[in-house]
């Protein structure tokens, strides 16, 4: 099974995975090969990808699973690997505050640009 994460920033991207496992509204899912469509919404943690040799944690944010032709899809805002030690909800709370530092900025800074475009008219 293929695995592909989309957000806003980056896709990730795993060639051949032997599971996946998904925080849903309706508790975990394992997510293996040949598994039928399927979408549901997925909610903020992490996700335990299972590769042949190891295993990979990743955080994610709330989203979106689909799986089409033995790929998974997950679609969220962010998703980022976790290492053993590292806190999930801390992770996601960081994430969070910085998108929220972006917004902040990028509001202020089209706040200056009317205010420059009012002047020149």
């Amino acid at each position: 099974m293929e695995l592909r994460i989309v957000t806003p920033e980056e896709n990730m991207y795993f060639s051949e995975i032997d599971s996946a496992v998904v925080k849903t509204g309706a508790g975990p899912i394992i997510f293996r090969k040949r598994f039928t469509p399927f979408v549901c919404n997925v909610l903020e943690g992490e996700l335990k990808i299972r590769l042949a040799d190891r295993e990979i944690l990743i955080v994610t944010s709330s989203g979106f699973a689909e799986v089409m032709k033995n790929t998974l899809t997950l679609i969220c805002d962010f998703a980022m690997p976790k290492s053993e030690d590292e806190d999930t909800f801390a992770l996601i709370k960081e994430k969070q505050k910085t998108e929220e530092a972006k917004r902040v900025h990028s509001l202020d800074a089209s706040k200056r640009a009317e205010i420059i475009l009012k002047r020149n008219i």
